[in-house]
């Protein structure tokens, strides 16, 4: 064989293969993010909570609407209502959209809501994906108990247990006594719901205030259908579909300054149980993780394993999430101290 035979053999040859290499290449870029990878999904809550439940049964499902259709693994990191998760999530997780997590709603409104800000982390500096649920927050009585009424709500006392100072339900309680003269006093240093709830059953107290309409369908639902169990008032911005006759207190505030200070302490309810991921990902892992959460909402399967566990769906998008943030942050500094001044944190 002559030189310029050897020669243009070899040329040959090593074009095959750069081009092998670079088909190689290409078809590793042209695989999903996601493919063959192992997703942390956290939940700031212990296990067997209401956020746990709904995480795990996301996760199950949410798999399946990411392309590459990752193994989502969940991981519960409980600690200061869900603040832990929140400054991990921040700090520590990786900024690829490998880790992200479902936290209480206070995440969203309390950098707002608390001049002491230590152990906070600001709301927009997180990646918010969306929430399978917007709460309606309600008050409740028991029947022995001496306030049967919205009237009995504000002209009796209204006893109610909490978990401490800083808590949902005494942040319920200020919140009716400072806008319609209610006179509810939490009593704290009950661990949970289930010792309130037997408070309540016991005649310790005499309802509960801050409890979510959605907790009370899955867990109560029998309470209230035997009139054990009755809801006096809708603590939210707007009526819940389930709950025609019950007054909303935004309806009963007719002060504009008062209406405007409600819109910001009760915003959190919005975005219910949101599902946060780290700042500074990418548009496209962001736009990803919206998408198949949204998908995931709108799941057949989902939604009938939803149903069967009593679960309310009610989403609201990432990007709604952020709208109403953006509202919160543009409203003046007099409305922040006069939520403040009402939420007493």
């Amino acid at each position: 064989m002559g030189y310029h035979s050897v020669c243009r053999g070899a040329a040959l040859a090593a074009i095959a293969v750069m081009a092998l290499g670079a088909g190689g290449t290409a078809a590793a870029a042209d695989e999903p993010f996601y493919k063959g990878k192992n997703v942390s999904v956290f939940v700031g809550a212990s296990p067997g909570g209401t956020n746990d439940l709904a995480t795990r049964l996301i996760a199950k499902h949410m798999a399946k609407h990411i392309d590459g259709h990752p193994v989502l693994v969940v991981k519960n990191m409980p600690g200061a209502g869900s603040r832990k998760l929140a400054s991990y999530i921040f700090s520590v997780a990786p900024k690829d959209g490998t880790e992200f997590g479902m936290v209480d709603r206070n995440v969203f409104t309390e950098w707002l809501l608390q001049a002491d800000k230590t152990n906070l982390v600001d709301p927009r500096q997180l990646t918010w994906i969306g929430s399978p649920v917007q709460e309606t927050l309600t008050c409740v009585t028991w029947r022995t108990s001496q306030v049967q009424s919205l009237d009995d709500l504000k002209n009796k006392p209204f006893v109610i247990g909490s978990t401490g100072a800083a808590s949902g339900e005494v942040l319920a309680a200020n919140i009716l006594n400072a806008t319609i003269g209610a006179k509810i006093k939490p009593i704290h240093g009950y661990p949970g719901g289930s010792e309130m709830n037997l408070a309540m059953q016991r005649g310790e107290a005499d309802g509960r205030c801050g409890l979510g309409w959605g907790a009370i369908k899955a867990g109560y639902r029998n309470w209230i259908a035997s009139g054990d169990m009755k809801v006096l008032i809708q603590m939210s911005l707007e009526g819940h579909p389930d709950l025609k006759e019950v007054p909303v207190l935004a309806d009963l505030v007719t002060d504009p300054d008062v209406k405007q200070t409600l819109y910001l302490l009760l915003a959190d309810q919005r975005v219910g149980r949101p599902m946060i991921a780290p700042p500074g990902i990418s548009e496209a892992r962001k736009a990803e993780l919206r998408k198949a959460l949204v998908d995931t909402f709108s799941d057949p399967a989902f939604l009938t394993e939803a149903e069967a566990s009593n679960y309310e769906i009610r989403p609201i998008t990432g990007e709604a999430i952020t709208d109403l943030l953006n509202t919160l942050f543009a409203m003046p500094q007099s409305v922040v101290e006069r939520a403040r001044k009402i939420a007493a944190y």
